[in-house]
């Protein structure tokens, strides 16, 4: 059995949150950019392209707001027998549907 951790979080008067997807062509930095504006690496960078697959949820909170970057796969037309048909359809499509739930949208 696990031991029961109790902990007080506070939580602010007004929290707001703000979702904004990050999208832009294939290597063009928007992993960088994410990873600089939260401090972190939280998704992964390479010169390669089509180092993000998917989706990638960056969080930074400042006071009584919280920002969640949706860092996104680079907007790219896939040219044919490049990639498996799926993971070509996913790379297509990811980016775009990253738009749905979006407060904002940061071109890079």
């Amino acid at each position: 059995r696990l031991p029961v951790v109790q902990r007080n979080f506070s939580q602010p008067e007004n929290p707001r949150l703000l979702r904004i997807a990050v999208l832009g062509r294939t290597n063009a930095g928007k992993s960088t950019l994410v990873n600089g504006l939260v401090g972190q690496a939280v998704s992964a960078t390479s010169a390669r392209a089509h180092t993000t697959r998917g989706r990638v949820h960056a969080v930074l909170t400042e006071d009584d707001t919280q920002l969640v970057f949706l860092d996104t796969p680079g907007v790219a037309l896939m040219a044919g027998g490049a990639m498996h048909r799926a993971t070509a359809r996913e790379l297509l499509t990811s980016p775009w549907r990253s738009l749905d739930g979006a407060d904002h949208i940061l071109i890079v």
